[in-house]
C-alpha cells in the first residue's frame, strides 16, 4: 500500500481515501478513518471533513463541539467558521450564523462563496449596514468600488495620474525661463 511505502504521502492518501469514502456513502468506514485521524493527531482537513460529515447526518451538537475544538487548534481556518455558521443557520439562529461567516471573511477576504452566503444571511437578517470598523469588509468594499471605477473610467487611477503629470510637464515646458512656477 502507498501509505506504508511512502510515509510522507500518508496524509494526502488519507485525504483522498476520506473523499472517496464520502462519495461512495460508506459512512461507517469514513467515520472510523476520521475518528482515528482526529484522535491521533488532528489534521485541519480531517476536522473539517468530520464536522461536515456529522453535520450532514444531523448530529449538530457533535459537529459544533468538533468545530469549536478545531477553532481552538487552528484559529486561522475559515472552513471551521463556515461549519459553525451552517450549524447555527440550521438551528434558525441566522444572526449567529452571520457573525461566524464574518469571522471567516476576516481570515479569507477573497472567498467568493463565503461572501455570497454572508450576503444571503445579511439580507435575511435585514442587515444593510455599511462596513464601519471591520478592515476586511472595508477592504472588500473599496475593492468593489475600485473595480466599478475602473469600468466607468478605463484609464484607471494610475492612468489619470500619468496624464496629469504629462499635462503639467507640457505646461511647465512652454513657460518662459523666468516664470517657471506652477
Amino acid at each position: 500500500m502507498m501509505i506504508q511505502a511512502q510515509l510522507r504521502l500518508a496524509p494526502l492518501c488519507q485525504r483522498y481515501l476520506a473523499d472517496a469514502l464520502a462519495q461512495l456513502a460508506q459512512d461507517t468506514e469514513l467515520e472510523s478513518l476520521l475518528n482515528g485521524l482526529v484522535g491521533d493527531r488532528p489534521l485541519p482537513w480531517a476536522l473539517v471533513a468530520q464536522g461536515n460529515h456529522l453535520r450532514s447526518k444531523g448530529r449538530l451538537d457533535e459537529a459544533q463541539a468538533l468545530y469549536e475544538k478545531g477553532i481552538e487548534l487552528f484559529p486561522m481556518l475559515p472552513a471551521l467558521f463556515d461549519g459553525l455558521s451552517a450549524i447555527h443557520d440550521a438551528r434558525g439562529d441566522s444572526l449567529a450564523a452571520q457573525q461566524y461567516l464574518e469571522k471567516g471573511i476576516r481570515i479569507s477576504t477573497h472567498a467568493l462563496q463565503r461572501q455570497v452566503e454572508l450576503g444571503k444571511l445579511a439580507r435575511r437578517n435585514e442587515d444593510y449596514a455599511q462596513p464601519k470598523n471591520d478592515p476586511a469588509l472595508i477592504a472588500r468594499s473599496n475593492l468593489l468600488q475600485g473595480s466599478a471605477l475602473a469600468k466607468k473610467w478605463p484609464e484607471g487611477r494610475s492612468g489619470a495620474l500619468c496624464a496629469l503629470r504629462d499635462t503639467a510637464a507640457r505646461r511647465y515646458a512652454r513657460r518662459p525661463a523666468g516664470d517657471r512656477h506652477l
